[in-house]
């Protein structure tokens, strides 16, 4: 089973070897005060807004 990534209830197709990645950014950006986050994955682009109370639901899998 892939690892698995939702922000704001919506799952956003991440490769299973990049979602660490994506956590980190996503930390790093809403410890920065939060706003619109650019995350490019393959042939995806992302525009997100993010906040402090955005739900953001990563499931690692074993």
């Amino acid at each position: 089973m892939a690892n698995e990534v939702y922000v704001g209830g919506v799952q956003l197709d991440i490769l299973s070897g990049d979602v660490s990645h994506f956590d980190m950014t996503v930390r790093k950006h809403i410890d920065g005060g939060g706003g619109w986050l650019a995350y490019d994955q393959g042939s995806h682009h992302y525009q997100l807004y993010i906040t402090s109370t955005t739900d953001i639901i990563i499931r690692y899998h074993n």
